[in-house]
């Protein structure tokens, strides 16, 4: 090999190590977002947990089926069958 091919080969492995840094660093970044989305996601499920609870609590006395009255929380979350179901 002469001395153009080995600076050439030199050129690849350091363009190489610098695509598989920028890789990383981009990768680092959407680990970091995504972790930020859940733990944002699991504080609004707490909230409405919790939003849900206080409300059964104060309907308890003025509702005859308080599940029914208010939903918020994870049995909020039903398929467009369960809905019709109720109907």
């Amino acid at each position: 090999m002469d001395e153009e091919e080995q600076d050439l080969g030199a050129l690849f492995n350091e363009l190489g190590e610098r695509f598989y840094e920028l890789r990383r660093e981009r990768f680092d970044k959407m680990q970091e977002t995504l972790a930020d989305i859940s733990n944002y996601c699991e504080m609004q499920y707490i909230k409405l947990c919790l939003l849900q609870t206080e409300l059964e609590g104060m309907l308890e006395d003025k509702v005859d089926d308080v599940d029914d009255a208010i939903n918020l929380g994870a049995k909020a979350f039903q398929t467009s069958r369960d809905r019709w179901k109720k109907s």
